[in-house]
């Protein structure tokens, strides 16, 4: 990093929140009204993208926001399928703030009609 100009670095800062020792990058794809809207989190720790690249010296986390019971348990099944899912968990976020720990990169996606997890059951977010 000392290649970044104080700019391009606090630029690339806004993103990120100190977590203990280690710089988590955070990125919650909600809109203000969705984090109050969708907050029943699936979560799961990516074995395939930690331990490299923005998560290189910890835990890549991915969560999928959801907004009702039916789509949260569609989409931890749809979670639960994929290759690279470990630790999968089921989180209540009322605030907008959970941080997952040992995570350096956590990304909040947002489960809205139409997402793949929803499609073949044929679930409503």
């Amino acid at each position: 990093m000392a290649s970044l100009s104080a700019c391009a670095f606090a630029g690339w800062a806004l993103g990120n929140e100190r977590q203990g020792e280690e710089t988590m990058i955070r990125k919650d794809d909600r809109t203000t009204a969705e984090i109050a809207s969708h907050q029943l989190l699936v979560v799961m720790t990516d074995r395939f993208m930690s331990g490299w690249g923005l998560a290189k010296n910890g835990n890549s986390v991915a969560a999928w926001a959801c907004q009702t019971p039916e789509s949260r348990a569609s989409t931890e099944r749809w979670v639960r399928a994929r290759g690279d899912a470990l630790r999968v968990r089921l989180v209540h976020d009322e605030r907008g703030n959970y941080r997952p720990r040992g995570a350096v990169h956590y990304h909040v996606y947002v489960v809205r009609d139409g997402h793949p997890s929803l499609d073949a059951l044929g679930v409503a977010s």
